[in-house]
């Protein structure tokens, strides 16, 4: 192992930790070179090493391909150091949305804001910093060349020669995470940006505001970043049954359900003459309400057919237990009615299965009327549910 960095201070701190779980030290260079005998990542796949490196990967596009070609050609494996593909919670989310928790998800949204000098990069340069300890040189690289600058080692990610700005240091965090959490694995077909340098004017490069949408095949991502107002980090993804909200790099999880359905008169019936209004509010309510009390009813006519264990002569154990035996039925239709009341698709599929369950136990010896009145009453409600489904899930 070898503790490599342009400042000596940073070997000094490399050391420090090393030393400190280890009580040892490591060799320290300022040249990577020393290491491969060779220039950079495209060096070191070539040189059979596998790489970690961590973001930004590249200071242009175009020098992204080149690492990637290199790395197929070699079979080596290069890894872009970003926190949220190893995230619990973005791995969580990935989960909730690919077995439709949330419904389709056709829209996210990534917010971050800070209002700090910190988090606008107005980092304090070491002390000690001084191009004795530092080579300011390479690390200019192919930059244009300038004076010794502290400010500018410091607070490199704020110059477009050395950095990317919010979008190749902020941006990413929240990308990486949408494209983990989403499956994308090609670039956007528009990124239509927004924004400007409006208060950190002390000779930066980029802005302190931008706002980008992100427009993908079958998905829209809005990324909202500023260095003027604090706002906590959150990705939002936005579905058709809810949403889901994993906070900075996947602290925290939280999941809120929506049923996509009217939980009151749509206003629009505001616009109808009162007697028709009173109408549409009357049969909306009745239609809701009508499988959920015909549903109660059911089960207590069911039930009633348990009190024959009272005209039996029977010891008080064995009552209890043929009483239990015989509210069995009783107690499905109550599950089926308790996962019916926010959910009427199952209602349907459930009452409609009861009645078909009864009349294949019993093999359709009995009269027809009982059918009607047991299997024919479980059918009513059934459609009655569905109907309610069908009605409310109308988009307006």
């Amino acid at each position: 192992m070898v503790a490599c960095d342009l400042y000596d201070g940073r070997q000094a701190l490399a050391n420090e930790i090393i030393s400190g779980a280890t009580g040892k030290t490591v060799p320290a260079t300022r040249r990577y070179q020393d290491l491969l005998d060779n220039k950079d990542i495209v060096d070191a796949c070539s040189a059979g090493k596998d790489i970690y490196c961590e973001k930004p990967m590249t200071h242009k596009v175009e020098e992204g391909f080149e690492i990637i070609e290199t790395a197929q050609k070699n079979n080596r494996i290069v890894q872009i150091g970003s926190q949220r593909r190893s995230s619990i919670h973005f791995a969580k989310a990935k989960e909730l949305i690919e077995r439709g928790d949330i419904g389709d998800v056709w829209s996210v949204e990534a917010v971050l804001g800070s209002n700090s000098p910190c988090g606008a990069w107005v980092y304090p340069p070491p002390p000690d910093l001084s191009p004795q300890n530092l080579d300011w040189e390479t690390w200019i690289g192919d930059a244009a060349k300038r004076p010794f600058d502290p400010v500018r080692f410091a607070r490199w990610r704020a110059y477009e020669d050395y950095g990317e700005g919010l979008p190749g240091d902020i941006y990413v965090h929240s990308l990486t995470g949408i494209h983990y959490v989403m499956g994308l694995d090609a670039p956007p077909q528009r990124a239509p940006t927004y924004g400007g340098l409006y208060y950190w004017k002390d000779g930066r490069d980029f802005p302190d505001l931008m706002t980008t949408l992100y427009e993908y095949p079958s998905l829209q991502v809005a990324v909202l970043m500023t260095q003027m107002t604090h706002e906590p980090e959150v990705t939002r993804f936005l579905g058709t049954r809810g949403t889901i909200e994993v906070y900075g790099d996947g602290n925290r999880l939280t999941v809120a359900h929506q049923d996509g359905k009217d939980h009151d008169p749509c206003y629009y019936i505001y616009s109808y003459p009162g007697k028709r209004r009173l109408m549409v509010r009357t049969g909306e309510r009745a239609l809701y309400w009508a499988p959920r009390t015909l549903g109660v009813a059911y089960a207590l006519f069911i039930s009633v057919f348990a009190l024959d264990v009272f005209g039996e002569n029977l010891s008080l154990a064995k009552l209890l237990l043929a009483l239990t035996i015989h509210l069995i039925p009783t107690g499905i239709i109550v599950v089926v009615l308790a996962l019916a009341w926010k959910r009427e698709r199952l209602g349907f599929v459930g009452f409609v299965a009861l009645g078909l369950l009864y009349m294949w136990i019993t093999r359709l010896r009995f009269p027809v009327i009982v059918y009607l009145t047991i299997s024919g009453s479980a059918f009513l409600i059934g459609l009655l549910f569905l109907a309610n489904w069908l009605v409310r899930r109308k988009p307006h």
